[in-house]
């Protein structure tokens, strides 16, 4: 068996091939207000259901923006387990989310002898539409027993800004329904591994900050990168937010017309850059690869589908990071071969040797 050591390493894969109001008015702190004659710019929010947050450092970068009440963002938690392919809402309230319980009479069906794993989407998903949430659920629970659960929160991004800054809320809430399971249900940090893709890369890492201990694994998949390219390390994903972090990078890019979705930096105790980790292949990517698949539908008669078509080839890359790791539960046979690399161009001479022999 393969043991990792917690030292930071890259490694270079090359495959072939409307909002609703709070009940109680939040709290604007700003103390400058009270002695300056000009009113300054409010510097924290305080919600009477939860912690305040500012936008000073290290959110410095988020246009001045707050988060939205927890009643506003309201995110909803599905539990699958191996015995129950029927999801269970996990019901909470604001003013003490850690208090869980089941949306129906019946007792939450959690099994604390079975590892838990959270699955957290990002921007533009949502549980009810993206179907690789569900294929990766589904994944888990053809191989092996596990307690899962989804986070959906699509009612807190109005704009991807507020959604970066309602990403600390959904964190804040997620750990109250962590904390939940933990101290009704038997829930283990050990055997806890939290999922997110993009802008839920970075909610999985806000999660691991503000747990007292820390969880077992994170993963990121293709964490986003647009704004956090220039937020410093402690407002993103980094290894120091579980015990062990693995990242795969597949649009780490700058971006731009033709995508550029997720971060290149490296991210975790190991991450992962299959083809380079900026494009993959059979992608066009972004704007231009949204036109030509809306043209592509269009001039071929086919409207059905077309936004979820268009939407794909826009975050073709981007989107490419979940695929591989679901793909990764289930290979069984032909598994993906990873060479660790002390530098990128090392990484081609590998590849290029191996092709050779």
């Amino acid at each position: 068996m393969m043991t990792l050591s917690t030292k930071t390493v890259s490694i270079v894969i090359f495959f072939s091939g409307a909002v609703l109001l709070s009940a109680v008015a939040p709290v604007i702190a700003d103390s400058d207000s009270l002695t300056s004659p000009t009113r300054a710019q409010p510097t924290e929010i305080c919600f009477p259901t939860s912690a305040g947050f500012n936008n000073k450092w290290p959110f410095a970068e988020s246009a001045g923006k707050f988060p939205e009440s927890p009643e506003a963002v309201g995110p909803i938690f599905e539990l699958y387990t191996a015995q129950n392919h029927i999801p269970q809402r996990l019901n909470y309230t604001t003013s003490d989310a850690s208090n869980v319980n089941a949306s129906t009479s019946d007792e939450i069906q959690f099994y604390p002898q079975f590892p838990t794993k959270f699955i957290i989407h990002g921007f533009g998903n949502a549980l009810g539409s993206s179907a690789w949430i569900t294929d990766m659920r589904k994944a888990f629970q053809q191989h092996g027993d596990y307690n899962i659960v989804l986070v959906g929160w699509d009612t807190a991004f109005p704009s991807y800004v507020q959604a970066i800054c309602n990403s600390r809320v959904i964190a804040q809430l997620t750990v109250s329904v962590i904390q939940g399971l933990q101290q009704g249900h038997g829930l283990d940090l050990r055997d806890l591994h939290l999922i997110g893709h993009s802008l839920g890369a970075h909610v999985s890492s806000y999660v691991g900050r503000l747990m007292d201990s820390k969880v077992a694994r994170i993963t990121g998949l293709d964490p986003a990168g647009p704004w956090f390219d220039t937020f410093n390390q402690d407002a993103k994903l980094d290894p120091s937010d579980a015990q062990f972090v693995d990242v795969i990078h597949t649009n780490g890019q700058s971006l731009n017309l033709y995508g550029g979705f997720g971060l290149l930096e490296q991210s975790g105790h190991v991450d992962f850059y299959p083809n380079g980790g900026e494009k993959q292949p059979g992608c066009l990517d972004g704007v231009v690869g949204g036109s030509e698949t809306f043209l592509e539908n269009f001039f071929q008669g086919s409207m059905e589908d077309m936004e979820e078509s268009v939407l794909s080839a826009v975050g073709c890359s981007h989107g490419r990071a979940y695929e591989i790791f679901t793909e990764s539960i289930n290979t069984e046979s032909c598994r993906f071969k990873a060479f660790p690399c002390i530098s990128y161009v090392r990484g081609f001479q590998i590849l290029f040797q191996d092709i050779l022999l």
